[in-house]
C-alpha cells in the first residue's frame, strides 16, 4: 500500500508557490476589482495605461517567443541539451513556460487595445471587469518575465556546469596520458 501522499490542501498551497507570478497576478487584479468595483466614482479613461499594457504584453510575448527558439537551438548543440532530450524528448516541459508567456503577452495586447478602442462605450461593472483583467495580464507579464529570466539562466548555469565538468574530465584524461608509459610491456 503506498503511503498517503500530501493534503489537496497542501498541493493546492504548494501550486500557488510554484507559480509565485501567477498568484500575485490573480490578487492585484482581484484587488483593483474589489477596490475599484465599491467606489461610486466614475471611471477614468485610462488610454495610456491601456496602451502601455498593449505595448507590454506584445514586447514579453514576442521577447517570450524568441527566447524559446534561443532555448531550443541551444539544446541541440551542447551535452547539456542531450540530456535534457533524454528526459523531454519533444521539449514541451522546457519550452512550456515560453509558450505561456507568449501567448499570455498577445493576449495582453490584444485585449488592451479592444479596451483602448471600446473601454469609454462599457457599462462601469463591466469597465472595472475589463480594467481590472488588462490590469492582472499586465502584472502577470511583467513577473512572469522575470520568472522566464530566472528559468533561462538556471538553464545556462547548468549547461555551463556541464561543459565545465567536461573540460576537467578531458583535461585529467589529457594528464593522465602524460605519465603514462607509451609502452604497457613491463
Amino acid at each position: 500500500m503506498r503511503p498517503p501522499g500530501p493534503s489537496a490542501i497542501v498541493r493546492f498551497a504548494a501550486l500557488f508557490v510554484r507559480e509565485w507570478d501567477a498568484t500575485l497576478s490573480f490578487v492585484a487584479a482581484a484587488c483593483f476589482w474589489v477596490v475599484v468595483g465599491v467606489s461610486s466614482r466614475p471611471l477614468e479613461p485610462a488610454h495610456s495605461l491601456v496602451a502601455a499594457a498593449a505595448a507590454l504584453g506584445a514586447t514579453v510575448g514576442l521577447g517570450a517567443f524568441v527566447t524559446g527558439r534561443w532555448l531550443s537551438d541551444r539544446l541541440s548543440k551542447d551535452e547539456y541539451g542531450t540530456l535534457i532530450i533524454a528526459f523531454d524528448p519533444d521539449e514541451s516541459k522546457t519550452q512550456h513556460p515560453y509558450i505561456v508567456m507568449s501567448i499570455t503577452g498577445l493576449i495582453t495586447a490584444t485585449f488592451s487595445i479592444v479596451l483602448a478602442v471600446t473601454g469609454d462605450e462599457l457599462p462601469r461593472s463591466l469597465g472595472v471587469l475589463a480594467y481590472g483583467l488588462v490590469f492582472g495580464l499586465a502584472i502577470y507579464c511583467a513577473l512572469g518575465s522575470i520568472s522566464l529570466v530566472m528559468i533561462s539562466r538556471r538553464h545556462q548555469r547548468r549547461a555551463s556546469v556541464l561543459r565545465a565538468l567536461k573540460e576537467d574530465a578531458a583535461r585529467e584524461e589529457r594528464r593522465r596520458r602524460r605519465h603514462e608509459p607509451d609502452d604497457p610491456s613491463p
